[in-house]
């Protein structure tokens, strides 16, 4: 038999106060949040550090690598108009510098040809 009196409660006699009652409830809910979310941040901390162990199993500093490893790893883009062309006999030459351009444009054909298939310019 229940009888409301402000906020006490008669529960099978005993006497109840409601509002304890809400206050435990309302705490009992707060620790189990709190709970939740720990447990949450701690998962995913570990997730965090498993993932970034496997990274690192896989993964190299470029700072760890040595001078010829780094060269194997650089790419140079390679541009036309960078070159300059000159034709002889059917060949198209691609010269890079200037200076041995203008060397190579006055010698004659046969030579150029002799040149560059011996230095492989």
């Amino acid at each position: 038999m229940n009888k409301q009196e402000g906020q006490l409660t008669f529960v099978n006699g005993k006497r109840v106060n409601l509002m304890d009652n809400m206050y435990d409830f309302e705490r009992t809910i707060e620790h189990q949040f709190d709970s939740f979310c720990k447990t949450v941040l701690r998962n995913q901390a570990r997730n965090l550090y498993d993932e970034n162990k496997r990274r690192n199993k896989i993964l190299v500093s470029l700072e760890l690598l040595t001078q010829s490893e780094l060269c194997q790893l650089a790419i140079c883009d390679i541009y036309e108009s960078k070159y300059i062309h000159i034709s002889v006999f059917d060949y198209d030459l691609p010269i890079e510098d200037v200076l041995i351009a203008q060397a190579i444009e006055s010698l004659s054909k046969r030579k150029i040809l002799f040149y560059y298939h011996s230095f492989s310019i």
